[in-house]
């Protein structure tokens, strides 16, 4: 029996702390609704990243990047 080929898809998510409890709401949201979109595409979620973004003058925090990481079946 033939080894499954893959293909990947990886997408960015901006899911800062800084916004307001209703902007995170109405954001978590958007993410839900895209990650059933790419699931209904056949996509499956391999694992996910959380990345600090920063200031470019301070350095400083600025928030989180969520990086999701996917494959199907080619």
């Amino acid at each position: 029996m033939p080894a499954t080929r893959w293909e990947y898809y990886v997408e960015n998510f901006n899911l800062t702390e800084r916004w307001s409890s209703r902007r995170q709401a109405e954001e978590i949201q958007r993410f839900i609704g895209r990650l059933n979109t790419i699931g209904a595409e056949g996509w499956e979620l391999v694992t996910q990243a959380e990345v600090t973004m920063k200031g470019g003058i301070t350095g400083a925090a600025k928030g989180e990047l969520t990086t999701c990481f996917f494959k199907r079946p080619a």
